[in-house]
């Protein structure tokens, strides 16, 4: 069966690509995405869904009864508290009573919430003892003991039934604290506005995992006891929904705790989401015949499809054993048909995702996408052009495909919604094709950066660039520039604001390694153009031949130390050698090599290659505005005099810039210190020692600061 996103899109190529790329980043930070290092699966690949935002979709479209009442980061522990005290407080001033009770209620209820508060941490605190045959968890210190508590006199009556239950049920008496809470609800009406709707939905916690029906009982009397006007200051009502849902999930009433669980998730309750989660990972291993049963049911139907499309690597007889309960329950004329097609080209089955589109009502942008994919597997990449091309369009009007995401490569598992995914997809396809600049263009909008990158710096050629940038990205007025954006563009990633002023930059970087520093000058940002300028008046000078060889070799000198230390801003590469994407921190390999040389549908063409071969920085070494550096160090002492102390630290400095990283190339500085300055103390200080003596530190050149 064909797949269009596990091991035999491409076979064992890819996997050796695949290797090769992550070897090369065994440490660091998140690398981002890079399409195209990922040949053809960069546009057969299955997307995968968000689940939350495939749930926010199909939920019922019926206005919730009650709504949620979040603890707002404070958590329940403590919103619990303060509901209690805020309640006791009103009736108190209700009935008239002494407010002293207030302080000794506050005490008492104190104390429970530090006993909760202790119990949740120490939840948290165990090991595994791998003493046996199998690890046993165990906690950490011992566990924390109810305190005796005795419910203080004066209370309202109905507080001190609850509080009196809530006693009970912490010391592990469910029964007397049932009796307490019923007490409570057997008062007349005006005597237990406040604790009806929490003591309600405590009894039907007691009953969970003993008596289902029970339980399922009391949180519906909390939703009508609310509905009747009883004081719901924790949002119950909106709560019980989903606890009666855990009831009947318990039951394996799977269908009706789906459908609670919808109605939970409309009271705005996020822990819904993960309810849902839980009953799909609980029913979506089960026999054929449950699963057509669930097949059958609308909302069991569409969740299932929501968990199994937003899961990635799932084995493949899962999916396909949903696509088959699907089509044996005969559910097939359905609203949700695209995104039954998206789980067939998950699951490599072509045939079976052709047959669900067609079956999809309209054309949501889900269906284009999944047929786009489909084209190319059928190698008709201009249609499946045409159509990523329309869902980009497409976009701003259609969300319900904005949660479509696709799993980054590598493992940094950043997940990036689809109209950024499409947009680069239909990127690769343009390169592949020669839209070298449509390609760059895409890349750049969608936030691919390195991607981009390479296609600026390797394929385009500079008088390429210079025409995209000049028509597509001028210059922004200062005062709209973006502030502190460089820490998510140095490592690789960008958000659009920060487009302009980057690809600016990058070109300017460009023209000044291949000596255009006049056309470079207007690209460079606000804080970088003082140093470029006396890095353009260094080499201008130094390379004035009718200025004294005393003069031009201290300019020389000036732009070899400003290369040197500032090499990376003015001159590195965005990706290789320099890898100015990452600051300079990280090398991630030469792109050009790393790419599939085996992609059918987006090949690497011998146009690319013969492009990428010609534009390479001189010379191709990490870090080469190190290099660069050196060789305007040794013009400027080919200037300089022999046996003189200016002439031995310029042959000193710029040769301890490679004796580390290239002691080969070095040593022709070595030498002439030797040869040209025996008689000065640092050269004879080098003879003695066979190599550079050691020197201080030297500063970056400070006239640009």
């Amino acid at each position: 069966m064909w797949c269009p996103s596990k091991t035999n899109v491409i076979g064992a190529i890819a996997v050796a690509a695949l290797t090769q790329t992550l070897t090369s980043r065994a440490c660091g930070p998140d690398f981002p995405n890079q399409l195209l290092l990922m040949g053809d699966r960069a546009v057969l690949e299955a997307p995968v869904a968000n689940f939350r935002l495939e749930i926010e979709r199909i939920k019922p479209s019926t206005k919730p009864q009650f709504t949620a009442i979040a603890p707002d980061g404070q958590g329940v522990i403590r919103q619990t508290y303060d509901a209690d005290m805020v309640d006791l407080e009103s009736a108190v001033r209700q009935l008239k009573i002494s407010t002293n009770v207030i302080r000794e209620y506050a005490e008492v209820r104190g104390a429970i919430r530090q006993f909760l508060t202790d119990q949740d941490q120490w939840d948290g605190l165990w090991h595994y003892d791998w003493t046996g045959d199998e690890p046993v968890r165990v906690h950490d210190g011992n566990q924390p003991k109810f305190p005796t508590l005795i419910v203080p006199n004066g209370l309202p009556a109905e507080f001190a039934d609850y509080l009196d239950g809530a006693i009970r049920f912490h010391q592990g008496q469910p029964d007397a604290a049932r009796q307490e809470w019923n007490r409570l609800l057997d008062r007349p009406k005006e005597q237990r506005r406040y604790r009806s709707t929490w003591a309600c939905f405590m009894i039907g916690k007691t009953y969970l995992g003993s008596d289902p029906a029970k339980a399922i009982a009391s949180f519906q009397s909390v939703r009508e006891l609310a509905k009747d006007g009883f004081a719901d200051s924790l949002g119950l009502a909106a709560a019980s929904i989903g606890w009666e849902a855990r009831a009947e999930l318990d039951r394996k009433n799977y269908e009706r705790a789906i459908e609670l669980y919808f109605d939970h998730y409309a009271t705005g309750d996020p822990s819904a989401v993960v309810s849902l989660e839980n009953v799909a990972g609980r029913i979506y291993r089960a026999d054929p015949p449950i699963l057509t049963r669930f097949a059958r049911h609308k909302l069991a139907r569409e969740l299932m499809t929501a968990y199994l499309i937003s899961r990635h690597n799932l084995p493949d007889h899962l999916m396909d054993d949903w696509l088959a309960a699907v089509e044996n329950a005969g559910a097939t004329d359905v609203d949700g048909a695209d995104r039954m097609a998206w789980a067939a080209y998950q699951s490599g089955d072509a045939d079976a995702a052709w047959r669900w589109l067609n079956r999809a009502r309209g054309k949501s942008a889900v269906a284009l996408w999944v047929k786009a994919k489909l084209l190319l597997h059928d190698g008709r990449a201009s249609e499946a052009s045409a159509l990523l091309a329309k869902l980009i369009r497409l976009f701003p009007n259609e969300q319900d495909w904005f949660g479509a995401y696709k799993p980054s490569e590598g493992y940094s598992w950043r997940y990036a919604p689809a109209v950024r995914e499409v947009g680069g997809e239909l990127a690769v396809l343009h390169l592949a094709r020669g839209q070298y600049v449509d390609a760059l263009d895409l890349l750049l909008r969608t936030g691919y950066w390195v991607d981009a990158a390479y296609v600026a710096e390797r394929i385009l050629t500079a008088d390429e660039l210079l025409a995209y940038v000049k028509r597509t990205w001028p210059e922004k007025p200062i005062a709209e520039t973006t502030e502190n954006n460089t820490t998510d563009y140095e490592w690789g990633r960008m958000n659009n604001d920060q487009v302009p002023e980057q690809i600016r930059y990058l070109l300017a970087r460009r023209l000044v390694r291949i000596g255009r520093l006049d056309e470079a000058q207007p690209f460079f940002p606000p804080d970088l153009k003082l140093t470029f300028h006396a890095y353009s008046q260094a080499m201008k000078h130094g390379r004035d031949a009718n200025l004294p060889a005393m003069d031009r070799a201290e300019w020389l000198w000036e732009a070899a130390r400003i290369t040197r230390y500032w090499g990376l801003a003015l001159t590195g590469t965005e990706v290789e050698p320099d890898w100015h994407a990452y600051g300079g921190s990280y090398d991630l390999g030469n792109t050009s090599e790393s790419r599939p040389k085996e992609a059918e549908i987006v090949p690497v063409t011998e146009v690319e290659r013969q492009r990428v071969g010609k534009h390479v920085a001189e010379p191709d070494e990490r870090f080469h505005y190190r290099y660069r550096a050196a060789d305007l160090a040794w013009e400027a002492a080919r200037l300089l005099p022999d046996d003189s102390d200016a002439t031995a630290a310029v042959l000193c400095e710029a040769g301890s810039w490679l004796k580390i990283r290239n002691p080969m190339l070095a040593d022709r500085f070595y030498k002439s210190l030797v040869v040209r300055c025996r008689h000065t103390e640092t050269g004879a200080e080098a003879d003695r020692r066979r190599w550079f003596p050691g020197i201080d530190q030297p500063e970056r050149p400070d006239t640009i600061h």
